[in-house]
């Protein structure tokens, strides 16, 4: 009597198990296409670029005497307007995104000279905070890295540099420099992006480079939800022990 009931016994208990163990695959693999489908979701949200033409006859921002950006003057009013980047660029440009930009291709030449140079300008030729007199004795306005954080000099004659600004062009936040690259925070009220080269003369430059901005959104939610769903497939693997 007491083999007999041993025996019984393993052969009760065995058929639920068998079941579970079959039921299993299917809820992991169901809880796998959610976890997935949000990873999938979170990296086409994260990341939207697009890809700009900015001039070496180009300033960063415009500005007029007693107008716009006057406290921003530079050069003497010869150069060419900003290349601009904003939400009708194709990119969310959102307060709180960052922006990555980036140097693909191209030299701009600073004079007349052969020599072209990329993003980073001219490594001989720091313009930084200085201002020159032309002719002697008389003063000009520097040029744009005059406004910049000292703290990230040198900033090369012919660097790539820009400023946040709103939808009327003025100045939000400190001008900064870029070169090659650089990563930047899109300030609370800042709805375009302006880029250009660091020059306090603009009238002998010319060509172009070709440069990336790529935003990156934040997704607090999806990573929320993607937690969640890691969440539910432990505690389903746990029920089914």
């Amino acid at each position: 009597m007491f083999t007999r009931s041993f025996n019984y016994s393993p052969i009760v208990s065995q058929t639920p198990r068998k079941t579970k163990g079959r039921k299993r695959p299917v809820v992991l693999a169901a809880a796998a296409a959610v976890v997935l489908g949000f990873l999938a979701g979170i990296a086409s949200a994260q990341d939207a670029g697009v890809t700009v033409t900015v001039y070496g006859h180009s300033g960063p921002w415009s500005w007029k005497n007693g107008g716009l950006n006057t406290n921003y003057q530079y050069c003497l009013g010869e150069e060419a307007a900003p290349t601009v980047i904003s939400a009708a660029s194709g990119l969310p440009f959102s307060a709180g995104d960052s922006l990555t930009i980036g140097y693909l291709s191209g030299g701009v030449a600073i004079n007349v000279g052969p020599n072209r140079y990329d993003a980073d300008g001219d490594p001989t030729n720091p313009l930084n905070n200085s201002t020159y007199g032309n002719p002697p004795g008389n003063t000009y306005p520097p040029a744009p890295s005059y406004y910049m954080d000292p703290s990230t000099y040198p900033i090369n004659c012919g660097e790539l540099v820009g400023t946040f600004a709103n939808s009327s062009g003025e100045i939000v936040d400190t001008p900064f420099k870029i070169g090659d690259l650089g990563t930047f925070t899109i300030p609370a009220g800042g709805t375009q992006l302006q880029l250009g080269a660091n020059d306090d003369d603009y009238y002998d430059n010319s060509d172009s480079w070709s440069i990336q901005i790529t935003e990156s959104v934040p997704e607090p939610a999806s990573l929320s939800l993607l937690v969640l769903a890691g969440g539910t497939l432990l505690l389903r693997r746990r029920r089914t022990n």
